[in-house]
């Protein structure tokens, strides 16, 4: 049996099973997404005798890598696969949060004049949870907050999405921030040669390119709808092509917050790629990622959309980079080099065969 090359530990509710679970455990794979994605991780483990006790879910599962924490969260139901041929594995999954608890439960109720944290804090004490609103976000105010049915998950989902955040839940506490901002986390360097082992990188990707965004929203005086239109910064196009919003939002304010968000969204989108690595156990979602050595246009700073730790039994251990928001010289073409200059044609010798320098004609 071949062994494991790449250190790790395993912990469920705090206790140590990794002596435990070294003659079964084949593989390791641990996700961090940003957006509204919940982390994910499976352990994968070798069960052609039969002998391994079915874990119950609900357990906290706490895994790490090289001695850093990859993931950390709540355990699923174990899933078991096999063939006649190919024996018979138990694969234990787990996620941020757990699913059991009042996550998912529809929620009736409203909130009048006032902010987005505190119609947050309201639906998750309401399904049980903590919340840690961005100074960004939690100041936006409307005079109107409705849960018709939705889900503590469902909301922090959806206002994510139109403010261009990140909702996430671990444990029992949620955050809901901007993506792209400042967040202090370590940032990757990959580089050829070095440590990229693979490659498939888009800089720039013109289908989500637009001059700028329009979004309509209810005029409560004049009693109509309005659409109102926004440039925006990085115009790359020629052509006007607006990035128009379906929904109509309650009032101005809302409107502009909506194509602000767009916006930025857009900048996010323009570039697209995934990069495999040696293992960086350090790298999280909506980290940097600095890629060198590959080649002008290529090299730049991206953004971190997603991350996958895989370590393997007698393989190592990679880790999986999804990239998104070109920066700094990423996405940009090369310019164009100077002409050289052809030389100067020999000046023609005098009529009496010699030049200035005293030579003849010949002995140029």
């Amino acid at each position: 049996m071949s062994k494991w090359i790449v250190d790790w530990s395993v912990l469920i509710n705090g206790e140590d099973i990794s002596q435990d679970l070294r003659p079964y455990l084949m593989n390791i794979s641990a996700t961090d997404k940003a957006g509204f994605s919940s982390d994910g991780c499976s352990l994968a483990l070798d069960d052609r005798a039969g002998q391994i006790k079915l874990p119950s879910a609900g357990h906290k599962l706490i895994v790490k890598l090289e001695g850093q924490k990859i993931f950390e969260g709540i355990t699923d139901r174990p899933d078991s696969s096999g063939s006649r041929s190919g024996g018979q594995k138990l694969a234990i999954k787990a996620k941020g949060f757990d699913e059991r608890s009042k996550v998912k439960q529809p929620l009736f109720f409203h909130k009048d004049d006032a902010t987005l944290e505190g119609f947050m804090k309201v639906a998750a004490k309401k399904a049980g949870f903590e919340i840690k609103v961005d100074p960004a976000f939690k100041e936006i105010f409307r005079d109107y907050w409705p849960a018709n049915g939705e889900s503590f998950l469902a909301l922090g989902q959806r206002y994510a999405k139109e403010h261009n955040g990140a909702f996430k839940i671990r444990d029992k506490v949620a955050v809901l921030l901007p993506l792209g901002a400042a967040n202090g986390l370590p940032v990757i360097k990959c580089t050829r040669p070095g440590n990229i082992i693979s490659w498939r990188i888009k800089p720039r990707d013109l289908k989500r390119v637009f001059s700028g965004g329009s979004a309509r929203y209810v005029d409560r005086e004049k009693g109509e709808v309005v659409e109102v239109k926004r440039p925006y910064k990085a115009d790359e196009i020629e052509d006007t092509a607006l990035n128009a919003i379906r929904s109509t939002a309650s009032d101005e304010k809302q409107a502009l917050e909506q194509i602000k968000a767009r916006e930025s969204q857009g900048q996010r989108e323009k570039a697209s790629g995934t990069i495999t690595i040696d293992l960086a156990p350090n790298a999280q979602a909506e980290g940097l990622c600095q890629v060198e050595g590959i080649k002008t246009g290529i090299d730049g700073t991206y953004r971190i959309e997603s991350r996958t730790h895989k370590a393997s039994r007698g393989s190592g251990a990679t880790t999986a980079l999804s990239l998104k928001d070109p920066q700094d010289g990423a996405g940009k073409r090369e310019g164009k080099k100077a002409a050289t200059p052809s030389p100067e044609p020999a000046p023609k010798p005098s009529g009496d065969g010699l030049n200035r320098n005293g030579r003849t004609g010949t002995q140029q």
